[in-house]
């Protein structure tokens, strides 16, 4: 059963841990990484990309306020 709030959502997103090789062809070795925040199927916020990395460090902090089914 889900849970409904109505509000302000906070979100810290700090790194990624132990990803995978995403790239391929010349140069592979490592992935150009970044997060996307759905809400509700809805893109709230997108990171940005840190190139070449398998462990990115973010330090975003955002929120959003609205309804929100958990």
């Amino acid at each position: 059963m889900a849970d409904d709030f109505e509000g302000t959502l906070f979100v810290t997103i700090y790194a990624a841990h132990g990803l995978p090789d995403m790239d391929d062809g010349i140069g592979a070795g490592a992935s150009d990484p970044y997060v996307t925040l759905l809400v509700n199927d809805e893109e709230k916020c997108r990171t940005d990309v840190v190139k070449n990395s398998m462990e990115p460090g973010y330090e975003l902090v955002t929120s959003c306020c609205g309804h929100f089914v958990f």
